[in-house]
């Protein structure tokens, strides 16, 4: 699960419009604007990211991104390629997908964060355009508890929403950061007693994660308050009317079905993905390729309840809806390893994703052949592929390249 903080309302919204063209090219969007006194909008992405399908297949597809041509470049970065991964911790982005608004001095300007509605997108891209420096309400902040401080930009859009719950998300992360797990309590609480709306699972997330150093009790009735907030919730904006849908789809039922495994409630957390599992296959309709969001959204459910026999099935199905990409048969693979503990098929799955790799996904599908391979008893073959997946990681994906050392560490021959 993606490990999330907050954000405000978020609503769902029909696409129509053929997208755009993006270009990937930076630093050539960044001089055309200039010389069209323009920006730059720059999308952080990647083919794994399941936000990143919502807003292709409900907000990025719509005119209004059309009509913004020549005011503002749009740029796409891939982070699985190592200078999409460079640029991201350059401007310090930490959940996908992320809008960077720059000016043609590579400066920001603002930015946006995660699945937004058609019209809270478009209406902070046209605020920006205008040049209001007035930030709108809390539309950030995802992931903040991965760092210890809060960046300054985020910061200051948290501070300009004087609301009582941007206040007291302020000090949940403050609190977080001094390992004050008294105060996160107390925060937390006085936090979660606001309906926040689709926002809630985040600061639910937020706020156990801040209270892990608790007794069990205390943290029992943390979760007792989330759940009683979190059900009215899912019914209004997940269960509801689709006009009221929550644009994040999926973490306000992987967080109260998480909640519920925790407090010991594990019917009640089976009951919840059965009943999500149900109104998604119903919209879908059998037809995969008409929302990615929607079938991968599918696929996490499955795989959350344990319905491993319902998943092996469709996995073959996201494959042909979905074969431009790597990602579901790179998926399948680790599937078929990891659950099912088929190292044969596990290969075969890998190796067909294998054409369609590149950078930091590249070293990903080595490191499951290898697991594979070891597992057929095929060592030599298995560090041959870990040192190439070194090779390829050393110098450009640190973290990655550490995890390919464990594997060496386990694999050798």
């Amino acid at each position: 699960m993606n490990t999330l903080a907050f954000v405000l309302l978020l609503w769902s919204a029909p696409a129509c419009a053929a997208p755009v063209t993006w270009s990937e090219d930076l630093k050539g969007s960044l001089a055309k604007a200039g010389e069209e006194h323009g920006l730059v909008l720059v999308d952080f992405s990647a083919p794994w990211c399941y936000s990143c399908y919502y807003m292709e297949h409900n907000v990025l597809n719509q005119p209004e991104l059309r009509k913004l041509s020549g005011r503002m470049e749009p740029v796409r970065v891939d982070v699985d390629t190592a200078e999409g991964l460079n640029l991201k911790k350059e401007l310090n982005v930490v959940y996908l997908p992320t809008y960077v608004i720059l000016d043609p001095q590579s400066r920001e300007v603002d930015r946006i964060v995660g699945e937004q509605s058609r019209a809270e997108f478009y209406s902070q891209l046209d605020s920006v355009m205008a040049r209001s420096a007035s930030p709108k309400p809390v539309d950030i902040v995802r992931e903040t508890f991965k760092m210890q401080n809060l960046p300054g930009g985020l910061r200051a859009k948290l501070e300009a929403d004087k609301s009582r719950a941007a206040a007291l998300r302020v000090r949940l992360q403050e609190a977080k950061a001094a390992k004050d797990a008294a105060t996160c309590a107390t925060v937390g609480k006085e936090l979660l007693s606001i309906d926040t709306g689709c926002a809630y699972s985040y600061d639910a997330e937020g706020v156990n994660d801040c209270v892990q150093g608790l007794p069990e009790k205390d943290k029992a009735d943390i979760r007792g308050l989330e759940l009683s907030r979190l059900k009215p919730i899912l019914e209004k904006h997940i269960f509801g009317s689709p006009r009221r849908r929550c644009s994040d789809f999926r973490s306000p039922v992987e967080t109260a079905a998480e909640i519920y495994e925790a407090a010991g409630r594990k019917e009640e957390a089976k009951a919840l993905l059965d009943r999500t599992i149900r109104l998604l296959r119903g919209e879908l309709k059998g037809n995969l390729r008409s929302d990615r969001s929607k079938a991968d959204n599918l696929r996490a459910f499955l795989d959350m309840a344990d319905r491993d026999d319902e998943l092996e099935s469709l996995f073959p199905r996201l494959i042909a809806a979905y074969p431009d990409d790597y990602v579901y048969s790179y998926r399948f693979a680790k599937f078929l390893l990891l659950k099912r503990g088929r190292p044969d098929d596990a290969l075969k799955q890998v190796d067909a994703s294998f054409p369609k790799t590149y950078g930091i996904n590249r070293v990903r599908a080595r490191e499951i052949r290898a697991q594979a391979l070891a597992k057929l008893g095929r060592k030599k073959e298995a560090a041959d592929d870990l040192d190439a997946a070194m090779k390829e990681a050393s110098g450009k994906f640190p973290d990655e390249a550490a995890v390919v050392k464990g594997l060496q560490a386990q694999i050798a021959p």
